[in-house]
């Protein structure tokens, strides 16, 4: 592999496990541009400043350094990795390595449901807009009827 090569990588901002008011920066997988494959990297790798040193070199990894500022935030972006850089994370017949450890195919859909997944109650209604906008009628009707005041009656 002797040249360069198209990928797309997951840069997170995470809790520092060894302290825990600060944060780092993990690369959490990569991905061959246009895969439909992610490889995760398991969390001894993931480390990006002590372990992916050569990724910093990069420019559009520095912009986004910058940028992932928010524990919890993460960033799916596509780079070119330099035909020097290319066998630390690609053997010769194009799997997916990083310091001899083979890593392991997920599906990115799957990643993201098991990684980031979406809190109870935040998730998109069940209910058309429709049936919301008659659910809300109806409640506005029921608060409007009990706090109308019957007006006096005038006598004339």
């Amino acid at each position: 592999m002797d040249q360069a090569r198209k990928v797309r990588v997951c840069i997170t901002n995470e809790q520092n496990p060894n302290d825990s008011k600060s944060s780092m920066h993990f690369l959490k997988w990569i991905q061959l541009d246009g895969g439909d494959v992610i490889y995760e990297f398991p969390p001894e790798f993931q480390q990006l400043n002590s372990k992916h040193r050569t990724l910093l070199q990069i420019p559009t990894v520095k912009s986004v350094l910058k940028t992932l500022t928010r524990r919890g935030s993460y960033r799916i972006i596509a780079i070119t990795l330099p035909a020097t850089t290319v066998p630390l994370y690609f053997d010769d017949n194009g799997n997916s390595v990083f310091e001899e450890y083979y890593l392991e195919e997920k599906d990115l859909q799957k990643w993201k449901s098991e990684t980031y997944p979406v809190p109870t109650g935040q998730g998109p209604s069940q209910l058309s807009s429709e049936a919301q906008n008659a659910a809300i009628l109806e409640i506005l009707q029921k608060l409007t009827a009990t706090t109308e005041e019957p007006q006096p009656q005038r006598m004339e």
